[in-house]
């Protein structure tokens, strides 16, 4: 917990554009877990056919 002090003053220091910054990472990391995701799928298919 120590350790995550500086992290949350630089965050709050920067405010919004920290804030701004980590939801389009998250979007990113959503679409690539659903494109992996998609993937096996769509590997699953090919091999099942």
């Amino acid at each position: 917990m120590v350790e995550a002090h500086p992290i949350a003053k630089m965050l709050a220091e920067k405010g919004i554009e920290s804030a701004d910054l980590s939801m389009p990472v998250q979007m990113v990391t959503l679409m690539l877990k659903a494109s992996k995701m998609l993937w096996h799928t769509k590997t699953l298919d090919v091999l099942s056919v």
